[in-house]
C-alpha cells in the first residue's frame, strides 16, 4: 500500500453514482459532480442530493459568489442557495474554469469564453486561432497561462507563443514543483525543452494511454488510465494501484482534491479514495450560520446584541463537519465557557432566558479533547420592568398617532385630492415612495379602538398574561407600519409575520369567530428575497370585514405565497358571501384599490398585478379569491 501524506492503505466510501468532479466547501465538506450532472454534498457521513436537474457530465466546479459555478457537457451553471441557474444564451460544452487578472474565462470545445456578469462572451473574432481549437484545461508557468488544445500548449495571452505541440492528441497536463507533464496515448511523459521524454515511476514506465494527471500536494501524483488509476509518492518512490472495490479491479481517476484538513480524496468509479493526513489534530469545521430572535437574523459581525425583555427566544443554526469521522459533538455554553449543554443536531435553541448578560459559545469535538470554538456572541436582555398600565398607555398613544395620521390625511383629502398629489410628487420627486405612504396609512382606525379594547377588556379580567401579549403583538404592529412607511422594499420574511401579527389581533378582536393559515412554498425558506411593502394587509382586512366578519363562526382565511420564476404570488380566499354577491363595500374598495393599482403599475413591466374573483366562478366554492403579483428583489 502507498504511504501518502504518511497514512497506510485509504478509507474507501462506495455510493451508487459515478463521479466525475470534486471540490470543497466553506463548512468543510465535498460538493461533488457526478457523470450525469447531479449534484450532491457529503459531510463524512451523509450524501445529499442538492440538484435533481441532469445537466450533462460536470467537468469542473469553482467557488463563485458564495456559490459555485459548474461546467457541463450542456454549458455553464451558477449553484447557490440550493438553486442551479444557467448562464449565458448559448449552448457550449464547457470543460474548464480559468481566472486570471480579474477576468473568468471557461474554455469549451467550442473555443474560449468570458463570463460578464451573467452573460459568455467569445474572447475573439471567428478567424482569430482561438476560436478555431477546443480546450480542455490549463497551466500556469512562471506566471504566464498556457491552455491546452488537442495537439498544442499554448500562450493565453500570445496565441502565436506555442510551449509544445505534437501530432498525437494530448489527453492532460499538469506543471509542478518545476515539472511538465503530460498525457497522451502513448503514455506518461515529461517535456524538457520542448522534447518529451517518458516518466520512470518505481522502475517501470507507463505505456498505455493516461488520461488525467493530478498533484494534490507536492509529495504526491495521480495518474489516470483508462483502465487503471495509479497514485505516486515522491518521498517513498512507492507506485500503487488505485484498485476499485465495487468492480474489484482499477478504474481510471476522475479528479484528486484536498480537503480541508490536507487529506486526499480521489474519485473513481463510484468510489471515493481518502488518503488521510497523519499525525495531525483534525477538528471538526464549526461554523455558526445564522442566530435569530423570533425569527428575526441578527448580523453575526457585530457579535454583541442588546434586547428588550420581551425578546427573550433565540434559535442558533450551524454547521459542524469532520469528514473522517463518524460521530461529532456540539455543546453551547451561556456563561463564557463555565458550564456547557449538549446542543440538538444544526440548531440550538434558547427559550424565555431571564433579564441579564449572557456569553454564547458554540464548541465541536470527535474525540472530547480537542475542540473547535465558535466566537463568543454577547447577549444583553435589559430588565424594563413597566407596568401593565404603563404598557397599555403607551398602546393607546400609539393607536391615537396612528389615527391622528389617518384624520390628517382625510382632511387633506377633502381639501383636494389631486392638488395635494401633485404638490407631493413636486416636493419628493419619488411618485413610488409617495404612493406606498398613502396605502400605508390605510389601515382602519376601528381595528385600532378594537385591539385597544380588546386589550382593556383582558386587563379587566385580571388576565394579565393573555393582555401582556397582545399587547406586544400590537406594539410590533405598529412599529413594524411606522418602519415599513420608510422602506421601498421589505423582506418576505418580515411581511409574513406583519401578517401573522395583524390576523392574530383581527381573531382576538372578533372573539375567535375565524380561523387562518399563512403558507410559504418551500424555494422561499432558503431565499432572502425583498418585496413591496403593505401591499397585501388592505385585501386581508377585505376579506375579514367583508367576507368573514358576518358569519359569525366557521370563517377561514387562506394566504399563500409562491415563487413563480421573478414574481411573488400571493393568493388570498375566504369562505365569505362572495364578492360580487356584496356590493355594498364597492365605493370603501375602490380609494384602497385604486391606491394599489397606481402603486402597482409603476411595475408593471415586472409582472406586478392584481385580480379579484369569485371563488364559485373558479371551483364552485363559496367565497372571493384574490391573486397579487408582486415584484421580488
Amino acid at each position: 500500500s502507498t504511504t501518502l501524506c504518511g497514512g497506510s492503505t485509504p478509507s474507501i466510501e462506495v455510493f451508487n453514482t459515478t463521479f466525475s468532479e470534486i471540490d470543497t466547501l466553506l463548512d468543510g465538506s465535498l460538493l461533488i459532480g457526478d457523470a450525469q450532472g447531479l449534484l450532491y454534498t457529503y459531510d463524512g457521513r451523509n450524501k445529499e442530493t442538492v440538484s435533481r436537474l441532469p445537466i450533462g457530465r460536470i467537468n469542473d466546479l469553482e467557488p463563485y459568489q458564495n456559490g459555485h459555478l459548474v461546467c457541463s457537457t450542456s454549458g455553464l451553471y451558477l449553484y447557490r442557495g440550493g438553486k442551479l441557474k444557467k448562464l449565458g444564451q448559448i449552448d457550449i460544452s464547457a470543460n474548464r474554469l480559468l481566472l486570471d487578472g480579474g477576468h473568468l474565462y471557461v474554455l469549451a470545445d467550442e473555443g474560449i469564453y468570458e463570463l460578464l456578469g451573467e452573460q459568455l462572451v467569445e474572447k475573439t473574432e471567428r478567424g482569430d486561432p482561438y476560436s478555431s481549437s477546443a480546450y480542455f484545461d490549463w497551466i500556469r508557468i512562471d506566471g504566464q497561462v498556457y491552455l491546452l488544445g488537442k495537439h498544442f500548449l499554448r500562450n493565453l495571452n500570445n496565441p502565436q507563443d506555442t510551449l509544445f505541440s505534437q501530432k498525437n492528441p494530448i489527453n492532460a497536463v499538469l506543471y509542478t514543483d518545476g515539472d511538465l507533464l503530460i498525457g497522451d496515448n502513448e503514455g506518461f511523459y515529461t517535456i524538457k525543452q520542448g522534447k518529451k521524454r517518458q516518466v520512470l515511476l518505481d522502475g517501470s514506465t507507463l505505456t498505455d494511454p493516461v488520461n488525467s494527471l493530478f498533484a494534490p500536494n507536492k509529495k504526491s501524483w495521480f495518474i489516470g488510465q483508462s483502465l487503471k488509476g495509479y497514485a505516486w509518492d515522491k518521498e517513498s518512490y512507492l507506485l500503487d494501484i488505485v484498485l476499485d472495490p465495487v468492480s474489484s479491479r482499477s478504474q481510471s481517476i476522475e479528479d484528486v482534491q484536498l480537503d480541508h484538513w490536507g487529506n486526499i480524496w480521489v474519485a473513481q468509479g463510484k468510489v471515493l479514495h481518502c488518503y488521510k493526513k497523519s499525525n495531525t489534530k483534525q477538528l471538526p469545521v464549526l461554523l455558526i450560520q445564522s442566530i435569530q430572535e423570533g425569527g428575526r437574523p441578527l448580523d453575526l459581525k457585530q457579535e454583541a446584541f442588546r434586547f428588550r425583555k420581551e425578546e427573550n427566544s433565540f434559535s442558533i443554526y450551524y454547521s459542524a463537519v469532520q469528514l473522517n469521522s463518524d460521530e461529532i459533538k456540539t455543546a453551547y455554553s451561556v456563561d463564557g465557557g463555565k458550564n456547557w449543554t449538549l446542543a440538538d443536531k444544526n440548531v440550538i435553541s434558547l427559550r424565555e432566558l431571564v433579564p441579564g448578560k449572557y456569553e454564547l459559545q458554540v464548541r465541536s469535538s470527535v474525540d472530547e479533547k480537542y475542540y473547535s470554538y465558535s466566537s463568543i456572541y454577547t447577549i444583553v436582555i435589559a430588565d424594563q420592568s413597566v407596568p401593565v398600565w404603563l404598557q397599555s398607555l403607551l398602546g393607546l398613544g400609539i393607536g391615537a398617532l396612528l389615527l391622528s395620521f389617518f384624520l390628517l390625511w382625510r382632511s387633506k383629502e377633502n381639501q383636494g385630492k389631486l392638488e395635494l398629489e401633485k404638490n407631493k410628487l413636486k416636493a419628493e420627486n419619488k411618485a413610488l415612495r409617495q404612493s406606498q405612504k398613502v396605502l400605508q396609512l390605510q389601515m382602519n382606525p376601528h381595528f385600532i379602538f378594537n385591539t385597544i379594547n380588546s386589550i382593556n377588556g383582558l386587563l379587566a379580567k385580571n388576565d394579565s398574561p393573555k393582555a401582556r401579549h397582545y399587547l406586544s403583538s400590537f406594539s410590533k404592529l405598529m412599529r413594524s407600519t411606522l418602519e415599513q412607511s420608510r422602506a421601498e422594499w421589505v423582506k418576505i420574511e418580515d411581511e409574513v409575520n406583519y401578517l401573522e401579527q395583524y390576523l392574530s389581533l383581527e381573531q382576538m378582536c372578533r372573539n375567535n369567530s375565524f380561523d387562518y393559515t399563512i403558507t410559504k412554498g418551500a424555494d422561499l425558506y432558503d431565499e432572502d428575497l425583498s418585496t413591496l411593502p403593505m401591499i397585501i394587509q388592505p385585501f386581508i382586512e377585505n376579506a375579514i370585514i367583508h367576507g368573514v366578519s358576518d358569519m359569525g363562526s366557521g370563517g377561514k382565511i387562506q394566504v399563500s405565497f409562491e415563487l413563480l420564476d421573478l414574481v411573488l404570488h400571493v393568493q388570498i380566499l375566504d369562505n365569505g358571501k362572495g364578492y360580487q354577491e356584496d356590493q355594498s363595500n364597492k365605493n370603501h374598495e375602490s380609494v384602497a384599490l385604486k391606491v394599489v393599482h397606481d402603486r402597482l403599475s409603476a411595475f408593471k413591466s415586472r409582472g406586478a398585478k392584481f385580480e379579484i374573483q369569485n371563488r364559485k366562478d373558479v371551483e364552485d366554492k363559496r367565497g372571493t379569491q384574490v391573486d397579487i403579483y408582486l415584484p421580488i428583489r
